[in-house]
């Protein structure tokens, strides 16, 4: 039962069929995952219950003809097991004949990765999860007190040669038709090593748990879902079993092989909406996200206070207000959050409403230099400038001064082409008095003001050259009362002030 790779998870008791990879994939647990969950808080299963449950997580479907052929096997195996007339009344040497007859009838060759009971009944290949899921059944039938033992990445069982209030613990290896209570047996050690498993002692508290013979079978399904390695859509449904079956234990083991089911579930939902998302899936990336952040909130409504639930929650809901902002939804964005506000923590509120704030601001911004940029006349420039102070409400001051500047400069010069320099000249004066320092409005205002003394020197000179000595006077009068300190002006004035 070696464990050699460490996969993400995924999502909790939900109907959720998705096309990926032009095919449908469904994660709902099957029916058989919700109706053995209760079991897991039983002190003890029957025989029966344990081994219609190991075929369950193998993967058999017992309501097929094939299933039925596996269960039918696995309990005439049983049964003549139990009508076996020399099969002792002590306990030790009934434990150790289980072993014993196990390996003359059913276990046949050791695979390492063979960890289903089906198949191990069908074809005699085992591992040490399926190999002692089989034990503890013919254990159970036989009225004895078996568990189970978990270490770093192998299981074996134990039987309690004792009583219930004074037990006495024997180790079976189940992997060893030698290994009942196997300490330096040579045999066993020679048989045992071509596991590649180190057998730990009894007293190796430190290497070893504790687990029940329900958490024993739900190693398969751990098993079979690191076979899959990182095919995450085939894990799914596996995890999603998993999750229901071991949603009601009590007193979790707490080992390496018994990470959070449901936990690892909602990653599992999450880590594939992120590969639909690499493959430009985004809308199915949106709606399993969307089961994650429903797994989380679930989970969060019967332990609100779970600061782990609380933080995939988060994660699930980030994400979603990602792909909404990204999809240029800010409004939607804003609503999920105010909506979801009481499933995430202060501080990670905090954060995500910065995140749409700015992606609100983003959008407010994108649409603002939209229209700026659109503008061709004065009458667009008016809607423009509205839409500027609008959007003051929500872009940061500095960059609405910004944006206005530039607007500014560019509304300066269509007045100047529509309503000529000396327009250009009273609108670009109203504005920087109304909004203050403008460098490039500044400049330009310079320029306007020479080409406009340019303009009235041109135009005064044409009167003058012209003979009509009248108009130019009352002209240059004008101009020097637009521009009363302007030296061409003052000149012009004074050669019509010579013939007066």
């Amino acid at each position: 039962m070696k464990q050699r790779r460490v996969i993400l998870g995924a999502c909790l008791l939900l109907l959720l069929c998705v096309e990926s990879s032009a095919q449908t994939v469904s994660i709902e647990a099957e029916e058989w995952a919700y109706q053995y969950a209760p079991l897991g808080r039983a002190a003890a299963l029957s025989w029966e219950d344990f081994a219609r449950l190991s075929l369950y997580v193998s993967g058999a479907n017992l309501s097929t003809p094939e299933g039925r052929r596996y269960e039918e096997a696995l309990f005439r195996a049983v049964n003549q097991f139990l009508s076996m007339k020399d099969m002792p009344a002590d306990i030790t040497q009934r434990g150790e004949y289980i072993l014993s007859y196990l390996y003359k009838t059913l276990l046949k060759s050791y695979s390492e990765r063979q960890t289903r009971v089906d198949i191990a009944v069908g074809s005699g290949d085992y591992n040490c999860v399926s190999s002692a899921v089989l034990y503890s059944i013919f254990a159970r039938a036989a009225g004895l007190d078996v568990r189970a033992v978990v270490t770093q990445d192998h299981a074996f069982v134990t039987l309690n040669a004792g009583s219930a209030a004074s037990p006495k613990l024997i180790d079976v290896e189940t992997t060893s038709e030698y290994g009942f209570n196997p300490g330096s047996k040579k045999e066993f050690l020679d048989s045992f090593g071509r596991t590649g498993f180190v057998y730990s002692e009894p007293g190796n508290y430190k290497d070893r748990a504790a687990i029940s013979s329900f958490e024993l079978a739900s190693l398969i399904l751990t098993n079979r879902i690191s076979e899959l390695g990182t095919r995450v859509f085939e894990t799914l449904p596996l995890a999603a079993n998993r999750a229901v079956l071991l949603s009601q234990r009590t007193s979790p083991v707490d080992s390496p092989l018994f990470v959070d089911s449901q936990g690892d579930f909602y990653d599992r939902i999450l880590y594939a909406a992120n590969t639909l998302g690499k493959n430009g899936q985004t809308a199915q990336m949106f709606q399993w996200t969307n089961r994650a952040f429903d797994i989380a909130r679930q989970m969060l409504s019967v332990s609100p206070t779970d600061a782990r639930w609380e933080e995939r929650a988060y994660v699930a809901l980030d994400t979603l207000l990602s792909l909404l902002l990204n999809n240029q939804q800010a409004a939607q964005a804003r609503q999920t959050l105010l909506a979801y506000r009481n499933f995430v923590n202060r501080s990670h509120y905090a954060a995500l409403d910065a995140k749409v704030l700015d992606g609100e601001r983003w959008l407010v911004e994108r649409d603002l230099i939209q229209k700026l940029n659109a503008v061709r006349t004065l009458h667009d420039a008016e809607a423009a400038l509205l839409a500027i102070n609008e959007a003051a409400t929500v872009l940061a001051p500095s960059r609405i001064a910004e944006l206005r500047n530039s607007f500014l400069v560019q509304e300066a010069n269509l007045v100047m082409q529509e309503k000529g320099l000396h327009e250009a000249i009273i609108f670009a004066e109203s504005v920087l008095a109304q909004y203050g320092r403008n460098t490039v409005l500044e400049r330009n205002l310079q320029a306007y003001r020479s080409n406009r003394v340019a303009e009235l020197h041109n135009r005064f000179a044409d009167l003058w050259n012209s003979g009509n000595r009248s108009g130019a006077y009352a002209f240059i009068q004008d101009a020097l009362r637009e521009f009363p300190d302007n030296r061409q002006l003052q000149q012009d004035k004074s050669i019509v002030d010579q013939y007066r």
